[in-house]
């Protein structure tokens, strides 16, 4: 995973998608300050989710465990003229989180990678107050039922976000409700294409033929640079998704042209690539 630039127009729709969601769960809230980490599941800059915050005025910790990545969050914050609400801490998901540190605390689709994903949940919500965001891959989305479809047919097959028990709304929401009150729900991140569930570079068709028999070997492989191309990459130098989206033409045309389902409640669980609670937790 590249921590120094996004790529893509899937990745740039979703940072709209969770910059969108969490103005509206939070417009009415008094959020001072915000913490999020330790890992961070986005494919692309990770560290980014609580700039929208930090615009309002709350001081943000940011902690990751890659220093790089960590150096690319300080450029964007400099970048916004934000740099003095942020606070950056190089961590690992073992080392200790300070508790009731921060008024929110976000968690953003980490818990199938940690060992305890209900340890680690319970470790992210201590360090909060009063709020907490948990994201998570939507296993509902039909690009996650195409991919259930195609796995017996897989010459090898390896579990995946979506299959993890902790994005299962009857699994997450008993472990959620042990910490709070769940306040809100909400399927996000909802354009017409599938979750692709692969690597940068690559996309689902080639990647299902390299997974079948026979017709594996002639499967296209992934493009080793997929910044080479130079269309909707953004980092430190570049960072739109904040400011008034007609500063980018060609991401407001190529959105334009695109249709998305996120304010739409009959659909929006299909096409939702993601899906996130707003908790209020137990004082």
């Amino acid at each position: 995973m590249d921590t120094e630039v996004d790529v893509g127009l899937g990745t740039a729709y979703e940072r709209l998608a969770i910059y969108r969601l969490l103005d509206e769960w939070l417009a009415s809230k008094v959020v001072d300050s915000g913490f999020e980490g330790p890992i961070d599941n986005m494919a692309g800059i990770p560290g980014l989710h609580l700039i929208g915050l930090a615009r309002r005025g709350a001081r943000i910790t940011v902690g990751l465990g890659d220093q790089r990545a960590l150096a690319t969050v300080e450029a964007i914050y400099q970048t916004l003229g934000l740099a003095d609400r942020l606070e950056t801490r190089l961590l690992k998901p073992s080392d200790p989180l300070p508790e009731r540190a921060y008024d929110l605390a976000l968690t953003y689709n980490a818990l199938p990678l940690v060992e305890n994903w209900r340890s680690f949940l319970g470790t992210v919500a201590r360090t909060s107050r009063r709020w907490l965001v948990v994201a998570l891959t939507n296993p509902s989305t039909y690009g996650a039922s195409v991919r259930r479809l195609l796995k017996p047919f897989e010459r090898q097959s390896h579990a995946e976000l979506f299959q993890h028990e902790s994005v299962l709304p009857a699994r997450i929401e008993p472990e959620l409700k042990r910490l709070g009150r769940i306040v809100a729900h909400a399927y996000f991140d909802c354009p017409w294409w599938p979750d692709l569930f692969v690597d940068a570079g690559d996309s689902l068709l080639s990647a299902t033929l390299r997974r079948l028999p026979v017709v594996s070997r002639f499967a296209p492989g992934p493009r080793k640079d997929a910044s080479s191309e130079g269309r909707f990459i953004y980092g430190k130098d570049n960072y739109p998704f904040l400011k008034p989206i007609e500063g980018n033409a060609e991401l407001k045309a190529a959105l334009s042209r695109h249709p998305t389902f996120d304010k739409s409640r009959t659909v929006a669980r299909l096409f939702g690539h993601l899906h996130a609670y707003l908790v209020e937790l137990q004082p």
